[in-house]
């Protein structure tokens, strides 16, 4: 009987815990979607590029952008080892390339969304069928399953059954009277049409206010002691850790803040961020006044920060092809890294009991300031462009979580050294989710430090965050 107990509870443990792994991009835009479909009920009025209905669209053109990317990755692991499929297996490496390369607003878009439009914006449709034309001049069509009650469409001169196409948008509002359409009942949504590609053009031609002129660019150099592992001697199969120094231009390093939210369902967690989050507050505004640029990365709430000149600043950086593709995720690499990383992730919260397990965060922790010339991003693509804009070249990672985010964001460590960036993990201002109750059986505080070590030697120098308090005597100036 105690062992038939053992299993159920680590049944029990193992579903909870499936809950509590970070989403997956793909779900992630999802959930935004529905949030954005969620205020566009409030206000569904278009007056700009962020009214919320055009964020809806324009996040749910990113999720289909990304639901084709991962297929067309997944039909490439598929067939990767097959002979007989190396044309095909070629077609499909040339079809991803490209649409990689592909800027966004370069995407078509469709009304199949997968879920019934109730509020917020449709999009362009090719299948909008004419179901027909009421007396006041008004058109009634379908749209997937949703009945539209639409004016000013112009179909009086089309039968009956017609399929039409649109070339704009289709704004969906509230529910309409139910009315009889072809002899039956019908539940009606109104709709109006809304020219967003003049939307988009207006907003481009008109630059949100900025609070002044570009980030200015001073002199100073950062004096950093870099610690990473290596094999010594060759071959002995023993890692040492070896330290060098480095200096760096504070006008060519940024310090990316990764997910330092106001709140985590892992209890203990969003406590050690508390604590965090002030210490980390004053480095971040010794290496500002210093003329280091800030970046904030609390991931998934870029909706709070939306029109602030802090996330503008990152928007509107000019578009670079960077070297190499940008993922919405960087996992394992066995290339270059053994899997799996020494901590186990099964269980990442060391609550002694776990609550309920969802989003808990909405913005960044209060504690960090984000203010000046401080920019605002989630997304790798900007924050490659803004690097590339800016001559930004050293690249700080701090933050949480060491073995999840600092490691695998689309800014995080892997894909910035893959970019080419020079970067560095500041060890003393992150934090790992890691339960002791797992293996390797050691202290959260250990378990912290496994990873760091991990990243040492596979990936990137670490440094303690006081080498970006003070620059080298003398290298900032008269």
């Amino acid at each position: 009987m105690p062992r038939i107990l053992s299993l159920l509870l680590i049944l029990v443990a193992s579903f909870v815990l499936a809950q509590d792994k970070p989403l997956n991009d793909i779900d992630r835009l999802r959930q935004q979607a529905a949030e954005l479909r969620k205020a566009a009920v409030a206000d569904p009025t278009i007056k700009s590029v962020m009214s919320p209905p055009v964020r809806a669209y324009l996040t749910e053109r990113d999720l289909q952008r990304l639901i084709s990317e991962a297929g067309l990755k997944q039909r490439i692991e598929q067939i990767q080892n097959d002979k007989t499929k190396a044309e095909l297996l070629t077609v499909l490496k040339d079809q991803l390339a490209e649409l990689m390369k592909k800027p966004l607003d370069q995407l078509s878009f469709d009304a199949a969304y997968g879920y019934l439009p109730t509020t917020g914006l449709v999009g362009y449709s090719k299948r909008v069928r004419l179901l027909e034309n009421t007396s006041d001049g008004k058109s009634i069509v379908q749209v997937e399953n949703i009945a539209l009650l639409v004016p000013g469409m112009e179909t009086s001169q089309y039968p009956s059954g017609k399929f039409l196409r649109v070339d704009k948008a289709i704004l969906v509002g509230p529910k309409a009277e139910k009315q009889i359409v072809q002899g039956a009942e019908r539940l009606l949504y109104t709709a109006t049409l809304v020219d967003l590609e003049a939307v988009l053009r207006t907003s481009a031609a008109e630059p949100p206010p900025q609070p002044s002129t570009a980030r200015p660019k001073v002199p100073g150099k950062l004096r950093l002691t870099l610690r990473e592992r290596k094999e010594q001697p060759a071959g002995s199969g023993k890692v040492v850790a070896v330290e060098r120094t480095v200096d760096w231009n504070v006008a060519e390093t940024a310090i990316i803040v990764c997910d330092m939210w106001d709140a985590h369902h892992c209890q203990i967690a969003a406590q050690r961020v508390g604590v965090l989050a002030p210490q980390m507050n004053r480095v971040l505004t010794a290496a500002r006044d210093h003329g280091v640029m800030i970046i904030h990365a609390p991931s998934e709430t870029m909706d709070v920060y939306a029109s602030t000149p802090n996330r503008l600043r990152m928007q509107q950086a000019t578009y670079f092809r960077p070297p190499v593709p940008i993922e919405r995720r960087c996992d394992t690499d066995p290339t270059r890294e053994p899997a799996p990383l020494p901590v186990d992730r099964r269980l990442d919260c060391d609550d002694p009991t776990l609550g309920p397990v969802g989003r808990k965060h909405t913005k960044q922790h209060a504690a960090i300031d984000i203010i000046g010339f401080d920019g605002v991003s989630d997304n790798g693509e900007e924050i490659y462009n803004f690097c590339e804009q800016e001559g930004i070249k050293n690249i700080v990672l701090m933050g949480v979580h060491t073995n999840y985010c600092i490691l695998a964001r689309s800014f995080g460590i892997r894909q910035m050294v893959r970019l080419g960036r020079t970067v560095v993990l500041a060890r003393d201002m992150t934090d790992a989710l890691y339960d002791p109750r797992q293996p390797p059986y050691v202290s959260h505080a250990r378990g912290t430090e496994l990873v760091v070590e991990h990243i040492e030697r596979y990936w990137c120098p670490s440094i303690l965050s006081a080498d970006l308090t003070h620059v080298v005597p003398g290298s900032d100036g008269p």
